[in-house]
């Protein structure tokens, strides 16, 4: 589940996300999962699939069990919830690298791309992590993500990322290109390539990169459902491949 309804993301989306698929994944069937993939190689676990993990209460728990494994374990949060103390929470359990999505260049931007107007709340509640993370010598890695959402506007965008997020906060970043790997965009408003008779379809590969996506629900009343992409439009069902709570990896 998410606390945000982001226009840009299939959780956010008008018939979005399945509620089926917004289970919560108890910490048994969890770390019966990780003893099945550490011996096939299991390396790094990202701990968020276009929802929001810090809705969970018991994330730490999980981060631990993933600490114990020596495995590298990350989390996308919109930073709603990151609060100095949840930070710190994190960090002791051994998070490696919390990701902050902030989708929006200045206050109004962030207001539409983010459904909250919480640009200041965020901002200065990362500069609070950044203090503890440097008081507290905390080797988790905390950084901004950001999207360009209009090609014409790239620069100023990109510009306005860096004054507003990056300096401000003194903070390492990624600044993306929006993409449209979840089809949720009509194709000419996301295009690379200013002839828009040359665009061409293209994967993110993700299937076929040793990457396995697995959701907390399932089907009915299913848990651990695995399925080939984290976006599929946000309807889980239609590609499931099976359920981690009855099958083995």
């Amino acid at each position: 589940g998410c606390n945000l309804a982001c226009p840009m993301c299939p959780q956010g989306i008008e018939d979005g996300r399945e509620k089926d698929f917004k289970k919560s994944l108890n910490l048994e069937l969890f770390t019966k999962i990780g003893d099945q993939a550490v011996p096939l190689g299991l390396k790094y676990v990202n701990l968020s699939g276009s929802g929001e993990p810090l809705l969970n209460k018991n994330l730490e728990q999980f981060i631990k069990y993933l600490s114990s494994k020596k495995l590298i374990s990350m989390i996308y949060t919109n930073g709603q919830l990151l609060t100095r103390k949840r930070f710190e929470s994190l960090c002791e359990a051994g998070i490696s690298i919390i990701k902050v999505s902030c989708m929006g260049w200045d206050k109004e931007s962030y207001k539409y791309w983010m459904s909250k107007d919480s640009f200041d709340e965020v901002r200065e509640n990362l500069k609070e992590c950044l203090i503890s993370q440097r008081e507290n010598n905390y080797k988790t890695l905390l950084q901004t993500n950001h999207l360009i959402q209009d090609y014409n506007q790239k620069d100023h965008q990109l510009e306005q990322y860096r004054k507003n997020w990056i300096d401000y906060l003194n903070i390492k970043a990624e600044i993306w290109m929006a993409h449209n790997w979840s089809g949720i965009y009509d194709k000419n408003e996301i295009s690379r390539d200013n002839k828009k008779e040359n665009i061409v379809k293209r994967s993110c590969g993700r299937p076929l990169n040793t990457v396995i996506e697995i959701r907390a629900g399932g089907i009915g009343k299913s848990k651990g459902a695995v399925v080939p992409c984290p976006n599929v439009l946000g309807h889980d069902s239609i590609a499931v491949l099976g359920h981690l709570d009855s099958e083995t990896l």
